[in-house]
């Protein structure tokens, strides 16, 4: 995890472990007292109700502050240019400006209008979520392991010269705290924000590709350490090959999927299953060949079956409780 990310996020969940800590004391106080005939049945139903809205209130106190309709609709210049852009994309901001985003959130509601308005700018704070742009980062409570490694590989890059990363995660905006020299990159605009966020670079990804990519060959790297550095290198070249965790069953064309992998998918070519891997270390790929018209993805996790069952005998088994009463 991102230093800065951990630097927020340890003290709120251990602020949050205390408030659980004492409830769960407070809750056991009251059913305690009850039991021993100390506290009466509507003074231990009022402490319930109490808890529970403390509870409530305590989780999201603060979380909604209330800025005039016309001021929150304003769109920022960057905002604006991402979306009149209507092709399929994502776009990836510097964490130098999330950090500095998050601090401007966590500290200047003295004019909160105003800092929406270069929350948004930023692209920050979840805001692209609200106009349906996909973020890269994804968000970090279900992010995977492999998301997290190569993020933090992108975040500790030096330069971004001959890195072809960015094209295969679509990304066609990069907004930086810093000029990136970079053929492929054309810069769109900069800003300089006040308060904490900073000077701020907007540029389009002249090389960025689409989500799905046909690619004509694999090459094997099982080793993920190795797998993840060689797509970052300069000679990984990801319209011509693809890079595989495991031997494919025969040799083909491929698929390329901008999207991570993740147990529980399922695809079909032409209405026949194929097997799914692991490619450039954090995407999928399926094989193809000439013939390939149809290709489907079904989510269909085991999990997903067993919870279904559990549900169902719970259910069944609650409903033959209930009858010999």
């Amino acid at each position: 995890m991102e230093p800065y990310v951990f630097s927020m996020v340890f003290p709120r969940n251990l602020a949050n472990l205390g408030i659980f800590t004492l409830l769960l004391l407070a809750v056991w106080a009251l059913i305690w007292g009850r039991v021993l005939g100390k506290i009466r049945p509507t003074l231990f139903a009022a402490g319930l109700v109490i808890l529970v809205a403390f509870d409530l209130y305590s989780a999201n106190a603060g979380a909604n502050l209330t800025i005039a309709a016309e001021k929150y609709g304003v769109i920022p210049p960057n905002l604006q240019l991402l979306l009149e852009d209507k092709e399929k994309f994502r776009y990836f901001v510097s964490p130098v400006i999330y950090r500095r985003s998050h601090l401007e959130l966590r500290t200047e509601f003295l004019d909160y209008a105003k800092t929406i308005f270069y929350m948004r700018n930023s692209l920050t704070a979840n805001q692209g979520m609200i106009y349906r742009l996909s973020d890269v980062d994804g968000y970090e409570s279900i992010s995977t392991r492999l998301h997290n490694t190569f993020m933090q590989k992108i975040w500790s890059l030096n330069s971004l010269q001959g890195v072809r990363v960015f094209d295969i995660l679509n990304v066609k905006y990069l907004l930086s705290n810093a000029p990136l020299p970079n053929r492929n990159l054309r810069l769109l605009r900069t800003d300089s924000e006040p308060y904490k966020i900073g000077q701020t670079y907007l540029y389009e990804n002249k090389s960025c590709l689409q989500r799905y990519l046909f690619v004509p060959k694999a090459k094997v790297i099982a080793n993920e350490s190795v797998a993840l550095d060689y797509v970052f290198s300069p000679r990984f070249n990801p319209k011509e090959e693809v890079i595989l965790d495991r031997q494919p069953d025969k040799k083909s064309a491929w698929l390329f999927c901008s999207e991570v992998y993740y147990p529980g998918w399922r695809a079909f070519v032409n209405g026949r299953e194929v097997p799914i891997y692991r490619a450039n270390y954090l995407f999928r790929a399926v094989p193809v060949n000439d013939k390939a018209v149809d290709i489907r993805f079904i989510y269909d996790p085991i999990s997903f079956k067993l919870g279904a069952i559990v549900t169902l005998l719970t259910i069944v088994g609650l409903a033959i409780a209930v009858k010999r009463r």
